[in-house]
């Protein structure tokens, strides 16, 4: 159990745990970039919070939720479409839909990723083959496919 705040970084929300030891708030990784008397003082805390975890929290708002201007994200077998940024995919998996990577593609998601070499390319990878609504969803979002995708 654990005292967490989401806070504003910039443009974007983020949550972090209270290290009441130290006041030095930790992200999800266990980096630091603040004291909590820094947000308190410039008022950037937007809530807090009792939970157990990470997992525990509502993401909705956040940098993990917002996405970007990219289709990057995570399809599911009945075609729906969760956004993030092309790098969040298993940060996204965890925190929000409470999974690791490999069980949502062992599921049937595809991941929809930007290639690292032509950031306006994308790649969608899947375990197996698309289903009829994750073609449909992944057409729409502008992605070309083979056809035995």
């Amino acid at each position: 159990m654990g005292r967490f705040v989401k806070y504003r970084q910039g443009k974007v929300l983020s949550w972090g745990i209270v290290d009441e030891d130290t006041g030095r708030v930790h992200n999800h990784m266990g980096g630091w970039s603040c004291t909590i008397e820094e947000l308190r003082d410039e008022n950037l805390i937007d809530q807090s919070v009792e939970a157990e975890n990470f997992e525990d929290l509502d993401w909705a708002g956040t940098w993990l939720t917002t996405g970007d201007s990219t289709p990057c994200g995570w399809v599911d077998p009945d075609g729906h479409y969760f956004p993030c940024r092309s790098q969040d995919h298993i940060d996204y998996a965890k925190l929000v839909l409470h999974s690791s990577e490999r069980e949502l593609e062992s599921a049937g998601w595809a991941k929809i990723a930007s290639d690292l070499e032509k950031p306006d390319v994308y790649v969608v990878m899947v375990d197996r083959r698309l289903s009829p609504d994750q073609r449909n969803t992944i057409l729409m979002l502008g992605i070309p496919l083979e056809d035995d995708e």
